[in-house]
């Protein structure tokens, strides 16, 4: 799975790299541990390739959900049950999303007491895109909760050493594709997600901090200088 994610350019800089105007809200801050239920920018198709940004909860709740409470439960969703399962069927078909992002986090078992958190790049595309999915979920008074998910694969070689998962980049060419309105089917779809689950990405240790949502700054990505200064505080 993938629990924490970094989306720390400027606006101006996804604004260029994912060619979209800002929203009014346009001066958000830099994210570098950024959690389930908390909002983040998210690219859509408003309709004949016209790109919209917007800010979604991460935790996806289907529009036929009771309720928004366990939006934390539906944060990724595996690449292999996408035009299976219910959660998912009509989000793959209508609503799929760029989530802008610098980077994410996997932890594993070092021979530590506690398990150490890596951070993982895309050392050529030092911004990029998720592949997600998006709902948007109405209660009884009319109002509205937009939520999405990440799309997860098997890890590859790269990933494989620290964790069986790993979330899903979109290639840069294969951006417009993904979003495309006119293209669901599993065949047309898949090669994108293939393609992506192929990135090569590169991870160095950090600090244990990034396993608390109160910690949110540029030190969450710093190399950790050795097992043996970590502060678990």
């Amino acid at each position: 799975m993938c629990g924490r994610f970094v989306q720390k350019a400027k606006p101006a800089e996804i604004s260029e790299r994912f060619k979209v105007a800002l929203p009014p809200q346009a001066n958000w801050s830099p994210r570098y541990n950024l959690a389930p239920t908390q909002p983040a920018a998210v690219i859509i198709d408003n309709g004949g390739g016209r790109r919209r940004l917007d800010f979604f909860s991460w935790g996806l709740v289907p529009a036929w959900a009771p309720d928004c409470s366990r939006a934390a439960t539906m944060i990724n969703a595996r690449i292999e049950t996408l035009w299976e399962k219910k959660s998912f069927h009509d989000c793959v078909r209508y609503r799929r999303c760029l989530v802008p992002a610098n980077g994410f986090y996997e932890w594993r078992a070092d021979g530590q007491a506690r398990k150490t958190p890596y951070y993982f790049s895309w050392p050529d595309q030092p911004l990029f895109a998720w592949a997600g999915l998006w709902a948007v979920w109405n209660d009884r008074q009319g109002g509205e909760c937009y939520t999405f998910t990440l799309i997860t694969c098997p890890a590859n070689e790269s990933v494989r050493p620290y964790h069986h998962r790993m979330p899903v980049a979109v290639p840069p060419e294969t951006e417009s594709r993904w979003l495309d309105h006119r293209l669901y089917r599993s065949a047309e779809l898949q090669p994108v997600l293939a393609q992506g689950a192929t990135i090569a990405w590169q991870a160095y240790a950090v600090s244990p901090r990034v396993g608390q949502v109160k910690w949110d700054d540029p030190a969450c990505i710093e190399p950790a200088p050795t097992q043996a200064q970590f502060d678990w505080s």
